[in-house]
């Protein structure tokens, strides 16, 4: 599949404003009467959104969908708009295109885009803090469970490697701490 975005669907058919308007509405979470939570219920105001939006894009209309006359959301944009405002070319506004499918020259499914900033009401940002909490935070306790003084000078530095792999303390000058009794001395590192 190829794509382009444009404000005409592959059909040569301009995105109606009444069509960007609802899409618009329901992008950004803000279209009055629609139920984002209730799965139930999204799912009927689903099919009552697409109807809406499929009669303002050239008056299709598939049986089992919502008839116009009691359709919310076709309501909402014709009262908002005007119906002949709503069926006017939408001409870039609300940030709606229409992204047009294809399968070589083929048209494929029509969708709409919203092409503006999504408001998450600082969700991203928060669980971005949170992520970054949690790095210092397991960081801080990884470094804490696996402190092995390490002093790097140019003359000891294979050693100090060496001596840290093995989890053997060091002096405040970089030097191996005595062995204790029964352990073995250093050995030559």
């Amino acid at each position: 599949y190829t794509y382009t975005l444009s404000d005409q669907d592959s059909m040569g058919r301009s995105l109606s404003d009444g069509a960007a308007f609802l899409y618009y509405e329901f992008a950004t979470g803000q279209l009055a009467g629609y139920d984002y939570s209730d799965p139930t219920t999204r799912l009927a105001d689903a099919g009552e959104l697409q109807a809406a939006i499929w009669a303002f894009q050239g008056n299709q209309s598939y049986p089992g969908y919502p008839s116009l006359a009691t359709d919310p959301f076709y309501a909402l944009a014709t009262n908002t708009l005007g119906l002949a405002g709503a069926d006017s070319a939408a001409n870039g506004q609300y940030d709606v295109d229409v992204l047009q499918m294809w399968n070589g020259t083929t048209p494929a499914q029509n969708q709409l885009v919203y092409l503006g900033n999504v408001p998450d009401a600082a969700s991203t940002s928060g669980m971005l803090a949170l992520a970054c909490a949690g790095l210092v935070f397991l960081a801080r306790r990884l470094n804490q469970q696996n402190q092995a003084p390490i002093l790097v000078t140019p003359r000891n530095e294979r050693a100090l490697t060496v001596m840290a792999l093995q989890r053997t303390p060091l002096t405040a000058s970089g030097h191996p701490l005595p062995a204790s009794r029964g352990e073995g001395r250093d050995r030559g590192l």
